[in-house]
């Protein structure tokens, strides 16, 4: 889920925006809900996509599937807060950081089916 995540920081430009403001993203809170096994060897996608933002915090969702059988394994949530690099301390979300996500619902349909 964390390298999902920081794929798609990176590749939305949110990364870049982050380390030009001084700051970083610490989680505050992560869940997961597990719903179906994986095995050795199973294709496995996973979703991701920010659901909110506040004044110093991020909801991240993430939907895990497998797309032979195009079954949900598994579904959580990260709560990011915005820290400044140097003094730890909590900042507010500058809009040049918020700009890069579009805040999507909290829950999404996925098209995995494999063609």
């Amino acid at each position: 889920m964390q390298d999902a995540a920081m794929k798609h920081s990176e590749t939305a430009g949110c990364t870049q925006a982050t380390n030009a403001a001084g700051a970083t993203w610490v989680v505050r809170t992560h869940k997961i809900e597990y719903f179906k096994p994986a095995f050795a060897g199973d294709r496995i996608v996973v979703a991701t996509w920010v659901a909110d933002f506040r004044r110093v915090q991020s909801l991240r969702k993430y939907k895990i599937m497998r797309p032979a059988d195009e079954a949900v394994l598994a579904e959580g949530e990260t709560n990011w807060v915005f820290v400044d690099a140097q003094k730890g301390t909590l900042r507010s979300i500058p809009k040049e950081v918020k700009e890069t996500f579009e805040p999507l619902p909290k829950e999404i349909q996925v098209d995995i089916t494999e063609s």
